[in-house]
């Protein structure tokens, strides 16, 4: 064999490995998105029953003061909006990876103790955003009961993810705390609020 055909079997070679990395990234890419799709048509069906339970109790005579309510198999303890990031999902009563894929979860603390720490992906319609977070934000709670805790965005930074020790430091006064993994994996980042006003029922 030739010096000139070995070189052409090579780079015939080359680019069919190429041509087929290229499609497995875009098969990656795609089951990603599709992934992300798949999750928020899960956490925007049960925001709607959500809305409905809290609606109808804040107009009832007789209000319940549940902490809780169970939704296809999962029990969730409120809402959460990020107006900036038009952004309103549901919370999770207890942090599992499965239940991270329908939406955030409750991952520490509560709005009773004011040491409420919500986790989610960062998925474009879920946590992507909050880094863009800055001290004229906002962040609101609903809860089950219909109380509404109006948070300011005190500060955010980016923890490493062996340090869970410090996401729930509380050497820095804060009420309530979101985070979500960066695009490599290995770092969180971390949003810091403070309570500014709450209406209770």
């Amino acid at each position: 064999m030739t010096k000139n055909k070995r070189k052409k079997r090579l780079g015939i070679v080359l680019i069919a490995i190429g041509f087929s990395l290229l499609a497995v990234s875009v098969s990656i890419i795609g089951s990603n998105i599709h992934r992300e799709n798949e999750s928020f048509n899960s956490a925007e069906k049960t925001l709607t029953e959500l809305k409905k339970y809290i609606t109808a109790n804040s107009e009832s005579e007789n209000k319940k003061t549940d902490e809780e309510i169970e939704i296809d198999g999962s029990k969730y303890i409120g809402i959460i909006s990020i107006p900036k990031l038009n952004v309103e999902l549901p919370v999770v009563k207890n942090f599992s990876y499965d239940d991270l894929e329908k939406s955030p979860c409750r991952y520490y603390g509560s709005v009773k103790e004011n040491d409420l720490v919500i986790a989610a992906h960062n998925y474009k319609n879920f946590f992507s955003g909050i880094d863009t977070l800055n001290s004229d934000d906002k962040i609101i709670f609903t809860q089950c009961d219909g109380s509404v805790h109006v948070y300011g965005v005190s500060y955010t930074e980016v923890l490493n993810g062996y340090q869970s020790d410090k996401m729930l430091d509380k050497k820095d006064d804060w009420d309530l705390t979101l985070f979500t993994c960066d695009w490599s994996g290995y770092s969180r980042i971390t949003v810091r609020a403070i309570e500014i006003s709450n209406s209770e029922i």
